[in-house]
């Protein structure tokens, strides 16, 4: 398997909403979008192919050679039996993914598309093909290699080329794009406008459930617009948010619906772990410090403010990469006790709890200070049952202590009320689920160890904390 045969799997794929990521089309050694990947060009064109072509009712299945074999027959089609309209006719998508980079077919062998009946009788043309040095693309009818369905709407290839044409015939690669085979065949005839993709509709459904199934959720493709190792700017243009901006055009051309943002905190500086080196905004002290005064390494406030605008205007919904619970490297220590849990849920034997723990947890920098909790009243009054405690069901995940054999149970929670009266200006460990980089703290708390009592701290005339 290869990444591009990944992307044609996963953005051709029915009732799906696939995910594209910045570090599969751009490299980490330059500045943003500065450096395409060797995918580049076999991304780009699956997502034109996407939003041309990708509609319909769907297929899937391996052949005896090991091919994996996806069709989707275009709108109005839900099934390889159905006719549909004419406008199925120019859509749907057929693709070949192979992991076998030495499979070779014997003469007397085939493989099938079978596109349907909507498609009978019909001229296709590759989108991408496989070949000995990579993946090479073809973005328009007239300069690439074609094929026709029979009259029961099947393409055939074999391991020769057809009539003659270049990189035609099915076959096992091992290349720096590909190990084994690709390629990706659309009907002639489309519109160089042709967008197969479905519109949401804007009644408000009211059956409680956030997402539905249908050819408008499938037309939604997300991007993940970052890389946490990009370098930092060394000029003003070359800051993500500036550069986003700037492409928003671009983006939407491609059929993203949703841009995912980076974390747009300011990291801590600190140095002490891999996020706060990188500044990738995934350690930060102040969370409302979204590149006030000075830019972070994705630009300032109001550079933030002019990419979000640019993306809407393009017709994108901007998603934030949250991680509210990344506070590190506050100022203000505390004693605390505390438990540890390990990665498979199960509480893991520490000292955690039975001796005490100094953490770093009092704190949260000027714009903490500043704007936290101003806007839990404006909140309260858009969406009050936030606010309101809530009884709730849910499934809990549950493994034995090594990990192995996982199983569900039912359990019942309630939550309290949230009460809008109450501001965070500044961070404390009555907030805190959990601190970082656990241990750094472990220690730090003088005691006997003899006897296992705690010296009291700040406090004179008194040695032990009493139990």
């Amino acid at each position: 398997m290869s990444i591009p045969s990944i992307y044609a799997l996963m953005l051709t794929n029915k009732d799906t909403v696939p995910r594209v990521y910045y570090g599969d089309m751009y490299q980490d050694d330059g500045q943003y979008m500065e450096k395409q990947s060797i995918y580049y060009d076999a991304i780009v064109s699956l997502m034109n192919t996407r939003k041309s072509y990708v509609s319909g009712g769907q297929t899937m299945d391996v052949d005896e050679h090991g091919l994996l074999k996806s069709v989707r027959f275009g709108k109005d089609a839900m099934t390889a039996s159905e006719l549909g309209t004419n406008e199925t006719r120019t859509e749907g998508v057929g693709v070949l993914v192979g992991n076998d980079s030495s499979l070779k077919l014997n003469d007397s062998d085939t493989v099938t598309l079978e596109m349907g009946a909507a498609h009978k009788n019909q001229e296709y043309r590759a989108a991408l093909l496989t070949t000995s040095d990579g993946i090479v693309t073809y973005d328009a009818d007239n300069d690439a290699p074609t094929i026709w369905t029979d009259d029961r709407g099947t393409l055939t290839f074999s391991n020769k080329e057809i009539a003659g044409q270049d990189y035609t015939s099915v076959q096992g690669f091992a290349n720096s794009q590909v190990s084994g085979y690709l390629a990706v065949w659309v009907p002639v005839g489309a519109s160089d406008d042709q967008d197969a993709r479905t519109a949401a509709l804007t009644d408000a459904n009211l059956d409680d459930k956030v997402l539905h199934s249908n050819a408008a959720l499938d037309s939604n493709l997300i991007y993940e617009g970052f890389s946490n190792f990009q370098p930092k700017a060394t000029t003003n243009d070359e800051l993500t948010n500036v550069v986003i901006a700037k492409n928003a055009n671009l983006f939407e051309k491609w059929g993203i619906t949703s841009f995912e943002m980076a974390p747009q905190y300011r990291s801590s500086g600190d140095h002490t772990f891999l996020d706060s080196t990188i500044d990738n905004g995934y350690a930060f002290t102040d969370r409302y410090d979204l590149g006030f005064e000075t830019p972070t390494k994705y630009g300032t406030d109001k550079d933030l403010r002019t990419a979000i605008k640019a993306l809407h205007q393009s017709n994108m919904q901007v998603m934030a990469d949250v991680v509210d619970n990344q506070v590190y490297n506050l100022s203000g220590q505390e004693v605390v006790s505390a438990s540890r849990a390990g990665v498979y849920g199960n509480d893991v034997s520490t000292g955690f709890g039975t001796q005490l723990y100094a953490v770093n947890s009092v704190g949260g920098g000027k714009y903490q200070a500043q704007y936290g909790g101003e806007y839990l009243n404006e909140l309260k009054q858009q969406y009050p049952d936030l606010f309101e405690a809530k009884t709730y069901d849910y499934w809990v995940k549950n493994y034995s202590n090594d990990g192995s054999d996982p199983y569900y149970t039912l359990s019942q929670n309630t939550r309290k009320d949230m009460p809008s009266s109450e501001v965070i200006k500044q961070w404390s460990a009555k907030y805190m689920n959990g601190t970082n980089v656990l241990g750094s703290g472990m220690g730090y708390v003088l005691k006997d160890w003899n006897t296992g009592q705690y010296f009291k701290i700040g406090e004179k005339n008194a040695d032990f904390i009493t139990n």
